[in-house]
């Protein structure tokens, strides 16, 4: 096996120039914009601290809409083209069939949710988060009987001139699902 150091220019007298082979000039200006795309500085990166924090303020919002029943402010904090994932369920594409699948779950329920921001990686206009999620939602008809759901989420936001809209919206349970007959 070769060591690392074969064939350098450590202990050589010559020149590495001299040694080098030189390229043509044709083949050195079409292959000099290739090499100096990666060279400037990286593109601004958000204050991660800032973004975090207007990213709570749009989830307090969320938890203000959740506890009104308020379907439809809730999807226009939700792009056009957004996504929504959830487990075992197909995804949810668009602010109308958000807005539809919204006014669903808040129909004949009350919910009591919390969001916390646990991570935020941002740059440009688009931010991921990494959060935690916790919901008690209590059934009209059996107030004494609230249904407890604890979990992560991880959201791709996007900025606009109206603010941080979501993007696409993923949520994993870390309730243990019953099973039939269980």
């Amino acid at each position: 096996m070769a060591s690392f150091d074969e064939g350098s220019s450590a202990g050589s007298d010559t020149p590495f120039a001299e040694r080098a082979p030189m390229p043509s000039p044709r083949l050195a200006s079409s292959v000099a914009p290739v090499l100096t795309v990666g060279c400037g500085p990286p593109p601004p990166t958000d204050d991660a601290t800032a973004v975090r924090a207007s990213l709570d303020s749009v989830n307090a919002r969320i938890i203000e809409f959740f506890a009104a029943g308020q379907a439809d402010s809730l999807a226009a904090l939700y792009l056009p083209d957004a996504i929504i994932f959830n487990a075992n369920a197909k995804p949810i594409v668009g602010r109308d069939s958000i807005a539809a699948y919204f006014r669903r779950m808040l129909t004949g329920a009350s919910w009591a949710v919390n969001l916390e921001t646990q991570s935020v990686h941002a740059q440009g206009t688009l931010a991921v988060a990494h959060g935690r999620y916790g919901i008690v939602l209590t059934f009209e008809g059996a107030p004494d009987a609230p249904v407890t759901d604890l979990g992560h989420t991880v959201t791709a936001w996007r900025r606009t001139a109206d603010g941080w809209r979501v993007l696409y919206d993923v949520a994993t349970s870390e309730s243990r699902r019953r099973s039939p007959g269980s």
